[in-house]
């Protein structure tokens, strides 16, 4: 049980284009030194992990280490960099054995161009093709799982009538459009909600920031008739002052 709730952990904060992470601008964007801790808890208050955060001098994430609801520690990701670009990331297990790597990618003018995913257990690997990005989100990408010879695709667009929301349409291999996620920006460009629609679901994400542009938190909901219904939130301490009271909705 303890590894299961870790791989969700990792889903949740690893880079992976496609599946963005507030973490993202600190290891292939342009912002230095986010969160050094974070408490995640469901919609009853209760504890399901946390996580604490170490950086370079440059304010580069190097480090995210996870403790279980009991405080045990539950694994980690360690990130390395060359010449301020990320170059590799490894999961490791709560017994710190190697359970992924993920290897980063160039071109000639260091624009991120493609990411390799290896399973060490089983080899199997997955490649993500980057076409574009942001500074810290991946806009056109290819992802390939090698072994199935399976791909899947998406592109990110700003709506037309509201350029404030961005589109990222997913398709399956067959161009059959198998999601949709709206991203919701305010005046300065922050991210506000991410709302995720797959044919039988729908999620959402909604942030919470502090009066000086720091995200506090993400609370995450489920779509029940026309409800949506809070699952857990996540809180972000910088150091000082907690932000778990802060509002999440």
């Amino acid at each position: 049980m303890k590894l299961f709730l870790f791989l969700i952990i990792i889903q949740l904060n690893a880079f992976t284009p496609g599946k963005w992470s507030y973490l993202d601008k600190f290891t292939i964007g342009k912002e230095k030194n986010g969160p050094i801790s974070e408490i995640v808890k469901n919609k009853s208050g209760q504890v399901l992990y946390s996580a604490s955060y170490e950086y370079n001098p440059n304010g580069k994430l190097i480090k995210e280490k996870f403790s279980n609801s009991k405080s045990e520690f539950d694994g980690e990701i360690i990130y390395t960099y060359e010449n301020d670009r990320l170059i590799l990331e490894e999961l490791y297990s709560p017994v710190k054995e190697i359970i992924e790597k993920k290897q980063f990618f160039y071109n000639q003018k260091e624009i991120l161009k493609e990411i390799e995913v290896t399973s060490i257990s089983s080899g199997k690997k997955i490649k993500h093709r980057i076409f574009s990005m942001n500074k810290e989100m991946v806009i056109d990408c290819e992802t390939r799982w090698e072994e199935a010879n399976t791909v899947e695709t998406f592109s990110t667009r700003k709506e037309n009538l509201q350029p404030n929301i961005l589109n990222q349409e997913i398709f399956d291999d067959k161009l059959k459009q198998v999601a949709l996620i709206k991203t919701f920006l305010d005046k300065d460009g922050k991210i506000e909600k991410r709302e995720n629609h797959q044919p039988n679901t729908k999620k959402q994400q909604v942030f919470a920031y502090d009066e000086n542009s720091k995200l506090v938190s993400i609370s995450f909901h489920v779509k029940q008739d026309d409800n949506w219904l809070p699952t857990k939130t996540h809180y972000f301490n910088y150091g000082g002052t907690t932000t778990q009271n802060s509002k999440s909705e």
